[in-house]
């Protein structure tokens, strides 16, 4: 019955320490798609792109991200009121990753955003990055 006792202890340790963990990793997410939006707006596309994960930058080249993000301020207009409406934490071998979903409003609509961060050493990088509007599919 001891064995047990200290089995049960260290599984409830363990779940303290992993979602102290998480909840430090939420806030740094959270506090980069802040940041996120305040570049956006002040057309700061470049900033973004050389503070990104490396798997942002295979993805898609600084040129082309530009192009996305000064689309998605010409169609969107100013974007005032971002809420979070859900979000996952993955812990791989490959680090920690942070997917957050936002319903953000806009001057022109409502826009439905996701990212992925890459949690390292306190600080996020972008990994990946969703905008979904009806306003984004027309010119």
């Amino acid at each position: 019955m001891v064995k047990m006792d200290w089995i049960a202890a260290g599984l409830f340790a363990a779940s303290v320490l992993v979602s102290c963990g998480s909840g430090k990793d939420f806030r740094t997410a959270s506090a980069a798609v802040e940041q996120f939006h305040r570049q956006i707006a002040a057309e700061q596309d470049d900033a973004i792109y050389d503070a990104a994960d490396a798997r942002w930058k295979q993805a898609i080249d600084r040129q082309t991200s530009h192009k996305f993000f000064s689309r998605l301020r010409r169609r969107m207009g100013n974007c005032f009121q971002a809420t979070n409406s859900s979000y996952r934490i993955n812990f791989t071998t490959s680090g920690t990753f942070v997917n957050l979903q936002y319903a953000t409003k806009c001057d022109q609509g409502n826009l439905d955003e996701n990212f992925s961060w890459h949690i390292s050493d306190g600080k996020a990088y972008l990994v990946a990055y969703n905008a979904n509007s009806p306003l984004l599919l027309t010119d």
